[in-house]
């Protein structure tokens, strides 16, 4: 997702954009939401039926978590499904698509693959109805332009944000914009989308044939990152109340990434405390090279608590913990079959100290390799070791969100490559040093694929490299490094 550059600035509602003509302003987003899955979403004191058979049209931009098999999962819906009804979600794990009723009969109609926009990134939907006529466009493409004489429903009074009009099938992932107007937008389509980042729509644009900040009718921009409402920036003060307290945070679409820093670490309770990034081993690495670095302090060696762990289920899975079995770090990896495949420190982990602890998997000599403080602990070779690392990832925790991790982490770092033994050792040696800059023995910025850094933003551990941002859960907290 692109995101916009420093000289934009932030902080303000709005900031004007240079490089477009006119009056034309990109958000500055600061906010977004995380939905879980489970039970949270919106609900707007919008009233449909105030649009009934009118022109309508609804943007929503969306992030989506790992999508799942089976997967049933709503970014909006209009009106009631017993009655006049019209909504956009996730449709068994497969396509994007639409549900629609009209006098409580309708049906549902596939608009893209899940696989032509990659989970999780930010995209943009824009939905238009006219008369008997729905177009959909994602990121910018009409996916979707099809009449049906159901379509022209008189939409029943319920609006909801990341689920249906009974509160079920509810969104996992990200969702921020979300926007409507009783009017036909289409023709602003590419004025709205601009290559991934919002724009204000409440000013008009007419050389881009943006001329309806009069119709808009909701706009909903998550900048609050506090509290149980979000606010409309339409001034037609149709507020969302959130239920089940989805989380604030500032991964938002095109956000001004923050400096780096080395002036805070994530603190995890050891209880409850985790973190979800967007990032997935199995398309990045599958079965390649890698490298991944932590660094952190475990505040009770007598836990089993695990830093991070990428791959779900019994196998495919690479892991770094403190293992209570003998308060030593212990790296480990998991292939189609066999056992765990495990490096042990060979001493003792101390109690608030931090490491730097650095794993590493040569696809093409089936060998894994654990370092402490660029000193390698030993090394795994084996058929095993060169299988696919499975979907899923979960910081601070075990993939069954079980063994959570006590202490601090700063930084977590993944290369789709084996780094040598003299850039392993610089990473300690250079102390917090920004892994996209090369220095000294360390030349591997260009194959960094996620650099999350703990940064005192709200809700949010920063992926200043990827997309791979964490979205923070439960309670942990910023505290002061070193």
């Amino acid at each position: 997702m692109p995101y916009l550059c420093s000289s934009i600035g932030t902080g303000s509602s709005a900031a004007s954009a240079g490089a477009f003509a006119g009056s034309l302003q990109l958000l500055t987003n600061t906010g977004t939401l995380w939905f879980d899955g489970v039970n949270q979403y919106g609900t707007s004191v919008f009233d449909p039926s105030t649009i009934g058979t009118g022109d309508i049209s609804v943007e929503c931009w969306f992030k989506p978590a790992l999508i799942e098999s089976g997967e049933y999962a709503y970014v909006f819906t209009l009106g009631t499904l017993a009655g006049d009804y019209l909504g956009f979600y996730i449709d068994n794990g497969v396509n994007y698509g639409l549900v629609y009723r009209k006098g409580g009969s309708g049906g549902v109609a596939t608009v893209a693959s899940v696989g032509t926009y990659a989970e999780m990134e930010w995209h943009q939907v824009l939905l238009t109805r006219v008369g008997t006529t729905i177009k959909v466009c994602i990121d910018g493409v009409e996916e979707y332009n099809t009449s049906n004489a159901s379509f022209d429903m008189d939409f029943d009074n319920s609006c909801k944000l990341g689920a249906t009009d009974t509160n079920t099938s509810t969104w996992h992932g990200s969702l921020d914009n979300f926007r409507i107007w009783n009017a036909d937008v289409s023709v602003a389509k590419d004025h709205l989308w601009q290559s991934g980042q919002p724009v204000d729509a409440t000013v008009d644009f007419s050389s881009a044939s943006y001329t309806f900040s009069s119709n808009l009718q909701l706009s909903n921009r998550m900048e609050e990152l506090t509290g149980t409402t979000v606010t409309d920036s339409s001034t037609n003060s149709n507020t969302l109340t959130l239920s089940n307290a989805p989380i604030w945070n500032q991964d938002a679409p095109n956000v001004t990434l923050p400096d780096y820093a080395a002036t805070h670490a994530l603190q995890t309770d050891g209880s409850t405390d985790y973190a979800l990034p967007f990032i997935n081993l199995n398309t990045s690495i599958g079965t390649g090279d890698f490298t991944i670095h932590a660094r952190a302090a475990c505040s009770d060696n007598t836990s089993n608590g695990h830093i991070f762990t990428f791959g779900n289920g019994s196998a495919n899975l690479v892991r770094l913990r403190n293992a209570s079995a003998d308060s030593k770090w212990r790296a480990s990896l998991h292939g189609n079959a066999g056992g765990w495949q495990d490096i042990i420190a060979s001493a003792t982990t101390t109690n608030d100290q931090f490491y730097d602890l650095t794993i590493t998997r040569d696809f093409s000599t089936q060998t894994f390799e654990f370092f402490v403080d660029g000193v390698s602990q030993g090394t795994v070779s084996n058929g095993n070791c060169d299988d696919t690392i499975a979907a899923g990832s979960i910081i601070g925790a075990y993939e069954n969100v079980t063994n959570f991790f006590p202490g601090d982490i700063r930084t977590l770092s993944i290369w789709d490559e084996v780094l040598t033994d003299d850039e392993v050792t610089a990473l300690t040696t250079l102390g917090d040093h920004d892994h996209r800059t090369d220095s000294g023995n360390y030349a591997s910025q260009a194959n960094l694929l996620h650099f999350l850094v703990a940064i005192n933003k709200t809700g949010t551990m920063f992926d200043l490299k990827g997309n791979g941002s964490a979205i923070l859960q439960s309670s942990p907290s910023y505290v002061s490094y070193p």
